[in-house]
């Protein structure tokens, strides 16, 4: 009634404003009183949750004399094939951020040029003067966290491409990652386009530091083909009540092709395994699922539909080397036939996987 000051409800009920205000003014003290009880009560050590050291105070602009530039692990030796270190908002807006955890108010991760913290500790760019990429526990959806940072589409690769990113978390106890995926086709900002993990890379700590990746992009299934490479953000356990996310932060992708140095076949999880297509497709009522694995290793088979959500676990065992399939009868895990439309079946083997799509047409 009182939110309006000359509402007619307001004068009805014989309302006074300086004393709805008054009240108002109070509810608002109680609520701060409230606030700062809780933040003592779970600052308290023995509670499972995110330090005030990790707040982000702020952000703002460098200039290069306030930078140094760390030491690389790895020369970086060939011909650059590709470069980014975000230099300007032309730079940013060739790549894409989705965030798939549908997050409230699609709180995401960005680029900034500096982050400070509140125990004095900071983030500068890898590259003087730049942006970089940043995300935190405070974007998840609960406890899921999954965000994608993409890349515009990269020259065709060959023998000896390697692709060069650099990282960084809050080290610690926070398991926080990064999985770098592939696509050899444009995902245009379609997350399922991206059908092979390249690996998943521990970000390496303390607050502030950089460190060198190298992925090697060296295999026969995307040869010859451009690209477009994703570095996703993602943890099930995280969020601000979750053991495996904090912070994270990312710079300065290369492409780099170097022959001499190639990575060995045997360095490559994802040639010792290749997934094919189910046939036929599209399928009624069911359909064969063949794969190839180059050496003896534990396996997972699984179907998710369009939305993500598992729908049957086919296979979850280790498996001799050798050709393999499975069929599928189109039934979920409680044996229920599902209904018609797009499926999707991936294939993990060890730290890498590659999924592909199929029809159910009745």
């Amino acid at each position: 009634i009182c939110k309006t000051r000359n509402s007619p409800a307001r004068i009805a009920a014989g309302c006074d404003h300086r004393f709805c205000r008054n009240i108002s003014t109070v509810i608002v003290f109680l609520r701060y009183l409230v606030i700062c009880w809780v933040c003592a009560i779970f600052g308290a050590p023995g509670f499972a949750q995110h330090m005030p050291e990790r707040e982000i105070l702020q952000s703002r602009q460098l200039s290069p004399t306030e930078y140094q530039i760390p030491a690389s692990p790895e020369a970086i030796s060939g011909q650059i094939k590709f470069e980014e270190s975000f230099a300007d908002s032309t730079a940013m807006q060739q790549w894409t951020i989705i965030n798939a955890d549908g997050s409230f108010n699609n709180s995401v991760g960005g680029f900034t040029t500096y982050l400070i913290y509140s125990n004095g500790d900071s983030i500068k760019p890898q590259v003087p003067g730049t942006y970089f990429w940043a995300s935190n526990f405070s974007n998840a959806n609960g406890n899921l966290l999954d965000e994608w940072l993409v890349s515009p589409q990269l020259p065709a690769l060959e023998t000896g491409d390697t692709l060069y990113f650099w990282g960084g978390a809050i080290g610690g106890g926070y398991d926080d990652s990064v999985q770098v995926r592939l696509a050899t086709e444009n995902p245009q900002g379609n997350i399922s386009a991206f059908v092979h993990s390249l690996g998943r890379y521990k970000m390496a700590g303390p607050l502030g530091n950089w460190t060198q990746y190298a992925v090697p992009l060296d295999s026969a299934l995307w040869r010859g083909q451009p690209v477009w490479i994703a570095l996703r953000y993602w943890h099930s356990n995280g969020g601000a009540t979750g053991a495996h996310s904090d912070n994270v932060w990312l710079d300065h992708i290369i492409l780099v092709n170097n022959p001499s140095t190639g990575i060995q076949p045997e360095k490559n999880v994802a040639e010792t395994f290749e997934l094919h297509q189910n046939y036929p497709n599209p399928f009624n009522p069911s359909t064969t699922i063949p794969f190839r694995l180059e050496k003896s290793a534990s396996v997972k088979l699984t179907v998710f539909d369009i939305d993500g959500k598992i729908v049957a676990t086919l296979v979850n065992k280790t498996l001799p080397a050798g050709e393999h399939s499975v069929r599928w009868n189109g039934q979920n895990d409680q044996r229920r036939t599902v209904a018609n439309g797009v499926y999707f079946y991936q294939l993990s083997v060890e730290n890498a996987d590659q999924t592909r799509k199929m029809i159910l047409l009745k």
